[in-house]
């Protein structure tokens, strides 16, 4: 079974669906818990996919800056809303912050 196909790049479907399925794997690598050999074995693996299916590799640092973007937004908006220091997560007050670093 492939698990390297998604819409290749010189197809004629929409730019916002040949990416959907990069923007979840890129995503997919920056929420599970996998540790750092694993995380630099999956990106190879997207990278990988990437190539065989005619993308330019540097597309997944420009989702990647994206989704960090994102990410520190939601962390600033947190952080206006609960104080400097503490923001709520599932209701609860938490002390601790996030960090935010690249995954590539």
């Amino acid at each position: 079974m492939c698990t390297d196909i998604i819409i290749p790049i010189d197809f004629c479907h929409p730019p916002e669906q040949k990416l959907a399925a990069v923007r979840y794997l890129v995503n997919r690598l920056a929420t599970h818990p996998i540790n750092e050999t694993s995380k630099t074995l999956e990106c190879n693996t997207i990278k990988q996919i990437l190539r065989n299916n005619k993308y330019d590799v540097e597309i997944l640092n420009r989702i990647n800056s994206k989704l960090i973007q994102k990410q520190a937004m939601k962390l600033k908006q947190r952080q206006k809303q609960n104080g400097p220091n503490l923001y709520k997560l599932d209701g609860k007050q938490n002390s601790s912050l996030s960090y935010l670093k690249t995954l590539i």
